[in-house]
């Protein structure tokens, strides 16, 4: 089946080799994105082919259905319920079964994000099953585990149109044999390429230690706060190994600017300085972009391009002899979906390109810098992955480093300041976070409909549609792709959590700041002066 709809696997063999040598010390969880169904039976037949003893996978129990839940169980899944909260019976039954998996010394797979992202998005890190593992090597099932992050990526993806219509707020379709024979299909196509790429494996033991914790005297709270930076750990090596493929680069370069059609030349100019900033920091990439420049950069691209027209994604028009690529009003979910795939290796950059084209004079001193990212930061937790090796400031000076290099921004003092040439650049930068800080504005502009009485979530969701909508035509908001059913869910989660919505059952009413209409434009005014076109 591999071969016949994919045009080769690219894997990181090295990686692959080292997570094999600590096999021989101690178990293996492999811990991948998760991007489509491919995803386990990618990693399985990889392994397989290797010569390495597949893994045993936790699936969700979606996919038991006959007949593909009786072939994969053989096939070395294990199912289980996507919530069991109360279920203290099941809860056990599920932590003695990896206990028994680890002290029988068996490879694991399981997917920290819990769910397949719809957003291309590395989703936070569930930690339920996390803290079993976390557990049952506390509990001395064996002397140590290691946790391999490993990042799935593909240049055409199986399910961008079903993740489309759900993302524009349609109901996810219930797996099933029906489902099965319809998806069929997909064997009468060329997906491209999977690249396959592996971090480097964490010791839990030596990870416990570094966080100054004791394994034998491990409190409840040392638990929980070291099941979480594990968690984080995992999720920063995910997206560092993530592969920047010519698709995902193609299509950020695409969404960059906004403008209503572009060039080739304005497209390359774009992936280059990706390109630069991913290589400085020695990120990985596809084969085909490894020593790609001119024109063998231009004929990379136009494949990617070519593939976004097959898939009804942009179309093309030839103006003067020149052709331009114009982006089709659906298209931009797919192409966010490619973009945001790659968008933690740009993140300390993003952020940066966010506070600086914020400020009127296109400059910041550095303390201020800091304190607007980490108030940005605050407003989009779970949407931004962050290194947690280093300090916030430590990379933020990193990146403007590389920024100056590119002659992005110049030292001002103790500030920074935008080169006005660079602009362009800094605003591809920013695009990376736009959608989101959309989706945030159009989800608090809409809790004026809260004003007259609780709503159902659900309804308060297909509301900030139809606000969207009026936005994206008024011109206050500029991403298509910023109208996105998980965006407005995690606004909407966040509202809650810092009390100013309240969650009464299965609707949310108005609280805390938010009651006051003015409380309510100040915060928008805040979000849009983030959007501000320099």
């Amino acid at each position: 089946m591999f071969h016949r709809i994919y045009d080769g696997f690219f894997v990181d063999e090295e990686g692959l080799r080292v997570a094999a040598e600590k096999s021989k010390l101690a178990p293996l969880v492999i811990c991948p994105t998760h991007r489509s169904h491919m995803d386990y039976i990618a990693i399985t037949h990889m392994m397989w082919e290797r010569g390495m003893t597949p893994p045993l996978v936790a699936a969700g129990a979606n996919l038991s259905f006959w007949p593909l839940g009786p072939f994969l169980r053989r096939a070395g899944a294990f199912f289980i319920r996507r919530g069991f909260r109360g279920d203290k019976v099941y809860a056990s039954v599920l932590a003695a079964y990896i206990r028994k998996l680890i002290r029988d010394g068996y490879t694991q797979e399981f997917y920290p994000e819990g769910g397949r992202t719809r957003t291309g998005r590395i989703l936070d890190p569930k930690l339920g099953l996390l803290a079993m593992q976390v557990d049952a090597w506390l509990a001395g099932s064996r002397s140590d585990l290691y946790f391999v992050p490993v990042a799935i990526d593909y240049a055409r993806l199986i399910e961008a149109e079903a993740y489309g219509r759900e993302l524009a707020g349609g109901e996810k379709v219930r797996e099933s044999a029906r489902e099965l024979l319809k998806s069929a299909k997909v064997l009468t196509k060329k997906w491209g390429q999977i690249y396959i790429q592996v971090d480097e494996p964490i010791s839990l033991r030596e990870f416990t230690e570094k966080l100054g914790f004791d394994p034998r005297t491990l409190t409840p709270p040392q638990k929980k706060a070291l099941v979480r930076a594990l968690g984080k750990r995992i999720a920063w090596g995910m997206g560092k190994v993530q592969t920047l493929s010519a698709p995902a680069l193609a299509a950020a370069a695409l969404l960059g600017a906004r403008r209503e059609a572009e060039s080739l030349p304005a497209l390359r100019a774009r992936v280059a300085l990706l390109l630069h900033l991913a290589k400085v920091k020695d990120r990985r990439l596809a084969p085909e972009l490894r020593n790609a420049e001119g024109e063998a950069l231009d004929a990379v691209l136009v494949a990617a391009l070519e593939g976004f027209e097959d898939d009804g994604l942009i179309e093309t028009q030839v103006i003067g002899g020149e052709t331009f690529y114009r982006q089709r009003g659906t298209g931009a979910m797919a192409l966010s979906f490619y973009r945001n795939n790659i968008s933690p290796h740009f993140t300390y950059e993003s952020l940066l390109a966010t506070v600086l084209l914020a400020s009127p004079r296109l400059s910041r001193a550095w303390e201020e810098i800091v304190q607007e990212v980490e108030a940005l930061l605050f407003r989009l937790e779970g949407s931004v992955i962050l290194s947690p090796e280093h300090s916030l400031a430590d990379c933020l000076q990193s990146a403007a480093d590389r920024l100056a290099d590119q002659g992005l921004i110049t030292r001002e003092g103790d500030g920074i300041r935008a080169v006005q040439d660079g602009v362009w650049g800094l605003s591809l930068l920013r695009s990376f976070l736009r959608d989101v800080i959309e989706a945030h504005l159009i989800v608090l502009t809409t809790t004026e409909r809260l004003v007259e009485g609780p709503l159902e979530r659900r309804e308060l969701i297909r509301l900030s549609f139809e606000t969207g909508k009026k936005l994206l035509a008024a011109g206050r908001v500029r991403c298509q792709e910023s109208l996105s059913k998980p965006a407005f869910e995690q606004a909407i989660t966040w509202l809650v959590r810092n009390d100013q919505l309240a969650a009464q059952g299965s609707k949310v009413a108005l609280k805390g700041e938010l009651v006051e209409k003015e409380a309510r434009d100040a915060q928008a005014q805040r979000l849009l002066v983030l959007l501000r076109e320099p």
